[in-house]
């Protein structure tokens, strides 16, 4: 996490456009990453990509809590940014 660029890429090769993405740490080849899983979604303003909302969690997160919050909160900003 300490290094934005590195991180930042990783967002973007796990990141698939308008969907939630689970990808679990031995899917993921990144070694550092093993022991996590990253959730992550899009968010959009006029149908342009402005960014990524993620949470970087153990392997046995509560997957369907978690998607939940991502998928509401990425929608709520999304619906903000519209109307910006």
């Amino acid at each position: 996490l300490e290094e934005k660029d590195k991180f930042s890429k990783i967002l973007d090769e796990y990141s698939d456009k308008g969907s939630v993405n689970i990808n679990i740490g031995h899917e993921m080849k990144e070694e550092e990453l093993a022991n996590y899983s990253l959730v992550t979604k899009e968010l959009y303003c006029r149908g342009e990509q402005i960014g990524q909302l993620g949470i970087i969690g153990p392997t046995r997160m509560q997957y369907a809590k978690v998607t939940k919050a991502i998928d509401t909160i990425a929608d709520m900003l999304d619906n903000f940014f519209e109307n910006f």
